[in-house]
């Protein structure tokens, strides 16, 4: 599986070569709200990632 976050649509090309010349999935990621419809409709599975998703990934600040 190859994995994308964007939303430039500019890599639908590069997502249908990755799907067609490897036989691979594309799992797309991007920041909820930003639709890139074409990179969508060319992914194997789309995720928005959201509020939640990146409150998690980032580490409390240390106490000065």
């Amino acid at each position: 599986m190859a994995i994308l976050v964007s939303s430039d649509a500019d890599y639908k090309h590069a997502i249908e070569v990755v799907k067609f010349e490897t036989g691979k999935s594309v799992e797309l990621h991007q920041v909820e709200g930003s639709k890139a419809y074409d990179l969508i409709t060319a992914a194997s599975v789309y995720k928005p990632i959201t509020t939640e998703i990146i409150n998690a990934c980032l580490r409390p600040q240390p106490r000065r």
